[in-house]
């Protein structure tokens, strides 16, 4: 909920039930990635929350939206040398060493 929610964000899925909700979103997919293009304001029927508005998914009324709890932020990662050692780990890929003369 604290995330700092951009139009254009890409917003994983990572809950379909809210406590505003009688019932289970059918219309939210688990993992699924949505594209953020509004973001509400707090509101008292998400319990403070704001909503998020989904290109896949428009609301019926120009003030309503999914629950920012919801999501999960997709934030971009470039790969560094942490990553490449991890990789390494995992695949159980030899370790490159520079020769010695």
């Amino acid at each position: 909920m604290a995330d700092d929610w951009q139009p254009g964000d890409l917003a994983m899925c990572i809950k379909t039930s809210h406590p505003a909700f009688e019932f289970p979103s059918t219309t939210l997919t688990l993992g699924k990635i949505y594209t953020v293009n509004r973001i509400g304001r707090p509101v008292d029927w998400l319990g403070g929350e704001r909503a998020l508005g989904l290109v896949e998914h428009a609301p019926r009324r120009a003030d309503h939206g999914w629950p920012e709890s919801l999501f999960c932020k997709i934030r971009s990662h470039t790969p560094d040398a942490e990553d490449a050692e991890i990789i390494r780990l995992l695949t159980g890929a030899p370790m490159e060493v520079p020769a010695h003369a």
